[in-house]
């Protein structure tokens, strides 16, 4: 079973492989950014057992002057049955002050390619495991009501990784 602390590993990871391919990061070239996270809120829907790929869904829900709300699912890599979901707030920091900064016009352009669950897009992440030491039945599928009448096919926001 997916111990709890792996699905924010999960969402950390699917925003990093989100903001590296918008071109910030880490590396030389990437354009500045320095947030920190203000607050996680999650719900365990069902547990992840036994072996295969798991998809993280992010959207925008609120953008303010220095800070934004987004909302993340961890679900079945066809979308059809959701593990976990919630929302994350960042605060944008100033790289000199360490103080909250406005988000640049390429930030909000960022969030505003993923307004809202129905604006999915669909982007392959690494690959990510975990040794699993046994197989458990697969669980029953359960849709949050959020979720309720979205097909897999309209999912367009969707970072994959194998568990």
């Amino acid at each position: 079973m997916l111990h709890n602390s792996r699905y924010t590993v999960m969402v950390e990871r699917a925003w990093n492989t989100y903001a590296f391919s918008l071109g910030f990061g880490a590396f030389e070239e990437a354009k500045p950014t320095h947030y920190v996270v203000k607050a996680v809120g999650i719900v365990f829907d069902l547990p992840v057992t036994g072996n295969g790929e798991i998809a993280v869904h992010l959207w925008t829900e609120r953008v303010g002057r220095t800070s934004a709300t987004t909302g993340f699912r961890v679900c079945s890599r066809d979308g059809s049955t959701t593990y976990a979901h919630g929302t994350r707030t960042i605060v944008n920091l100033s790289g000199e002050t360490m103080r909250p900064t406005e988000w640049s016009g390429d930030h909000r352009a960022g969030f505003d390619r993923i307004q809202g669950p129905e604006a999915w897009d669909l982007v392959r992440a690494p690959p990510w495991s975990e040794p699993r030491r046994q197989a458990s039945p697969a669980p029953q599928k359960v849709m949050p009501s959020m979720y309720k009448g979205k097909s897999s096919s309209s999912v367009r926001k969707s970072i994959t990784e194998s568990v």
